[in-house]
């Protein structure tokens, strides 16, 4: 456990901005007579490291002591984080607003009760304006301390108001909490499962949605309640693949902040996703005409300087930029204009300055791959497509895996590895199988791949034909349209019956 707190402070340190860095050595005391602190000397070294390395740093510091160091480290972390709650205390309500509650119960800890109470009725006014339920009510707690005693000599009435504050404050807290929960649970499952792929999945689906969807009264939901509510709605359409619901409770989601402007700078992460959300739709709609301007919007948003943006909300911001700039490529079928941005990804990916968590990397693998592959670089979409299914990744996106282990397949098939085909296909049958994942499209498409070292060069166009006729009569069926989401089979089948680039027979299915 400590050692993961020492990453956590060399990686804090690295994090900080020189603005940051500026406050933190203005705000501690850095010297004791005349001589720097030990733990400024620390900073100093761990600043300067571009990878943890102890060994150096009693090296550096000749009067540091291996049985200080630990301690030291500790003291370190907290005046960092110290520091940087003093500087984002006027960009975060929350911060801010514990204060004031730090504030009031400091003063009436001294006796001074009316001037604690007015330091309250501040902070309550900031937690009605933010929708900060549960810090209002330890508000209420506080207030309902201090009128216990009868210390103000409050008219009966003032008991009576706080009562019924509380018990509004908790019916809210109750209802946010339910809508929340649900939306975290269906997000959950959708990063498990991915989309419903039988009817007993969606039957199963819907009842547990429904089971847990509260009836409320949209007109009595406050901001955040709405939010949870589209969320879960959203969530819950794309798993089921109702593109066009999907969008509809997404763009619900995203009106809110028309219709609460206060609230987008508090709440940046959720507006954030909630852009992210509307694209998403609009993407796996296959809307271009709405996606396009939807997304030059979003671009747009890192001009506006009226925001300030922290490393958190900055990292989401690229996050959602890169993850619809590739589909941007996928959905106009331009993979050849996609070769600067692809290389852009890939040296973030690398180097990962926004800390993008597991999930997003293994999507962002997937999808160069799928780039990739569109662009005829076999050899880069194998590799990047082996970094899906060589990783050992934990239980989350089975789909996204089982996806990549499929492509992989069709690019060794396309760059005439045969034998490896046969080798792998055992294997990735099997793997399908215990995740669960093997539905009519793939079996079709298992049953080519298997046959390929059989079929003769002269009758291989017509199996790539009747193959094609097969799997467009699945794509009709609602619980079949899944790996077409993923794969665009259909059109790698017509670049080798008509003998053109993928890119050309993408361009052609989209005219039809």
């Amino acid at each position: 456990m400590a050692k993961s707190t020492y990453d956590f402070l060399f990686s804090l340190i690295k994090s900080l901005s020189p603005s940051e860095k500026r406050h933190f050595r203005l705000s501690v005391n850095p010297t004791i007579g005349g001589e720097e602190t030990l733990y400024m000397q620390l900073f100093s070294v761990l600043d300067k490291q571009k990878t943890y390395n102890e060994e150096k740093l009693t090296q550096k510091i000749p009067k540091l002591k291996s049985s200080q160091l630990s301690n030291l480290k500790a003291n370190l972390y907290k005046q960092l984080l110290s520091s940087l709650r003093v500087q984002e205390r006027n960009n975060s309500p929350m911060i801010n607003l514990r204060e004031q509650i730090d504030f009031a119960l400091v003063l009436y800890n001294k006796g001074m009760y009316k001037a604690s109470l007015n330091m309250l009725e501040k902070a309550k006014k900031i937690a009605h304006a933010k929708e900060l339920s549960s810090h209002l009510y330890l508000i209420l707690e506080v207030e309902r301390k201090i009128e216990s005693q009868h210390i103000t000599e409050s008219m009966s009435s003032k008991a009576t108001q706080l009562i019924q504050e509380t018990n509004t404050t908790l019916l809210g807290i109750e209802r946010e909490n339910t809508l929340s929960n649900l939306s975290l649970f269906l997000y959950g499952l959708y990063l498990n499962h991915g989309f419903v792929k039988t009817k007993a999945e969606l039957v199963k689906i819907t009842n547990a949605f429904e089971d847990q969807l509260p009836e409320v009264d949209i007109s009595t939901l406050g901001f955040k309640e709405k939010q949870s509510l589209y969320k879960s709605y959203a969530w819950f359409y794309t798993m089921v693949q109702d593109f066009a619901n999907n969008y509809k409770f997404a763009k619900k989601w995203l009106d809110l902040y028309e219709e609460y402007p206060e609230m987008v700078n508090p709440q940046l992460p959720n507006y954030l996703k909630a852009q992210h959300n509307v694209l998403a739709a609009l993407y796996m709609s296959q809307r271009q005409d709405k996606f396009n301007p939807a997304y030059e919007t979003y671009c747009k948003f890192e001009e506006d300087n009226s925001f300030i943006l922290t490393q958190n909300e900055h990292s989401l911001f690229q996050l959602f930029k890169y993850i619809h700039g590739i589909n941007s490529y996928f959905i106009s079928g331009n993979y050849h204009l996609s070769k600067d941005f692809a290389l852009e990804l890939v040296s973030i990916l690398e180097t990962n300055p926004y800390n993008w968590d597991k999930h997003r990397i293994v999507v962002f693998n997937y999808k160069l791959g799928c780039i990739y592959f569109g662009q005829n670089d076999l050899d880069r979409s194998a590799h990047f497509l082996n970094k899906v299914t060589n990783d050992v990744l934990p239980d989350f996106r089975n789909d996204i895996q089982c996806y990549a282990r499929i492509l992989n397949l069709i690019v060794h098939f396309d760059t005439g590895n045969e034998l490896l085909v046969s080798y792998q296909i055992k294997s990735v049958y099997r793997f399908l199988l215990k995740m669960d994942q093997l539905q009519k499209v793939l079996l079709e498409v298992f049953k080519f791949l298997r046959r390929t070292p059989h079929i003769r060069e002269k009758e291989l166009k017509k199996e790539f034909t009747d193959l094609r006729d097969r799997l467009s009569e699945l794509k009709e069926d609602p619980f079949e349209r899944r790996p077409f989401l993923y794969l665009d089979i259909i059109s790698w089948l017509d670049s080798k019956i008509l003998n053109i680039t993928m890119q050309e027979a993408i361009k052609k299915n989209m005219l039809n």
